[in-house]
């Protein structure tokens, strides 16, 4: 409270009563991925054939009240090949409340086994910092990628004759010994 003097005989002084809140603003990052469950910070790419590859995105999002300052994403833990990070939308990006920003990991094997590292995502986050992503993968051999079954024809038979101008094919349906 606070007083204002006056000359004002039945009202010297006034005096005011002030109160509020105050809010503290913090930035506060979330990340999630398209792999698995999308808020564990794991990655899975699970069993792809040497040669191939297959990607994931990873979205940092500021749900905090402050700007969300991210450093340079895996600096201090760089992803080892197989992993890569690629489109690179998030590193010393700085993010207001509700932005968001994302990048892509791919997992391109070029050798069998298994497979598992991390990278860290610095901010300036002050309970959560760093955040430490997952990824994990196995390497197959092409050999195990067995081709499916050849289809057979079943109508009309082979050298069949007698048939009308429109002729409806039919086959044995294929099957496939690696699923």
């Amino acid at each position: 409270s606070f007083d204002i003097p006056s000359d004002d005989p039945d009202e010297n002084p006034v005096t005011l009563t002030v109160s509020g809140t105050g809010t503290q603003t913090v930035a506060d990052i979330t990340v999630t991925d398209s792999i698995g469950s999308a808020y564990d910070l794991q990655m899975p790419f699970g069993n792809l054939t040497k040669g191939l590859f297959m990607e994931g995105v990873v979205k940092i999002t500021n749900d905090g009240t402050a700007n969300l300052i991210i450093g340079y994403i895996a600096l201090n833990d760089p992803l080892k090949l197989p992993f890569e990070i690629l489109n690179d939308n998030c590193s010393n990006k700085v993010l207001a409340p509700t932005e968001h920003c994302a990048f892509t990991v791919s997992f391109a094997p070029t050798m069998t086994g298994a497979f598992n590292d991390s990278f860290d995502i610095r901010s300036n986050d002050a309970d959560e910092n760093p955040v430490t992503v997952t990824v994990s993968g196995t390497g197959l051999s092409s050999a195990n990628n067995n081709p499916p079954s050849i289809p057979k024809l079943v109508y009309p038979v082979n050298g069949q004759t007698g048939l009308g101008t429109t002729v409806k094919f039919k086959w044995e349906k294929c099957t496939d010994p690696d699923l």
